[in-house]
């Protein structure tokens, strides 16, 4: 995953459909190993936070039916704060909804930011924290659109959706909505 301005706001998946397990995946340290798409999803994270020049600000947000932020607002690139994203992310599990709308629309609120990676295996739910009904597709993509006021390139990288064309075109959809690219990770 590679940056191009100097701040970024990754968005991860962490609904229960992330424990899919995934065929063998190189991780950040360029180990050959095995797990489900929310690993293959932190090791792509990992692996892009470590590129990260320390003169970047960065935050994580993991987000199911509800959102979860590693900070309250976006952090210096420095190690201390990487060793400890990295804590807080290898503690996150998979569970719950998938809430697109509600994890991207997270992320654009911080209107100084204008680069947004999402990691998902693309098929938004549609209930929230409250459980209440959220929307289709189209609705989350709509209120995705909508918030991003500020222009932000949203780059989406789908994990393990090869068999799921909905999911993909979903993905490829917010990607393109914003000047974004899509990319496969499998």
């Amino acid at each position: 995953i590679a940056v191009s301005n100097a701040s970024i706001i990754y968005v991860i998946d962490n609904s229960g459909s992330m424990s899919v397990y995934v065929d063998s995946f190189v991780d950040e340290n360029g180990q050959v190993t095995t797990g489900t798409r929310l690993d293959r999803a932190k090791a792509e994270l990992r692996r892009s936070i470590t590129q990260l020049p320390e003169t970047f600000t960065f935050n994580v947000m993991f987000f199911d039916e509800c959102v979860m932020t590693c900070w309250n607002g976006k952090q210096s690139a420095s190690s201390e704060n990487k060793a400890a994203a990295f804590t807080w992310i290898n503690n996150v599990q998979p569970d719950g909804w998938t809430n697109t709308g509600l994890g991207v629309v997270t992320a654009l609120g911080d209107k100084t930011n204008t680069s947004i990676v999402l990691l998902s295996d693309g098929a938004p739910n549609f209930m929230d924290c409250a459980m209440n009904y959220v929307g289709s597709y189209e609705q989350h993509r709509d209120l995705i659109t909508g918030q991003n006021t500020q222009g932000a390139r949203i780059d989406c990288f789908g994990v393990g959706v090869a068999t799921d064309q909905t999911a993909r075109t979903f993905m490829q959809a917010v990607a393109s909505d914003s000047g974004g690219t899509y990319v496969e990770i499998n």
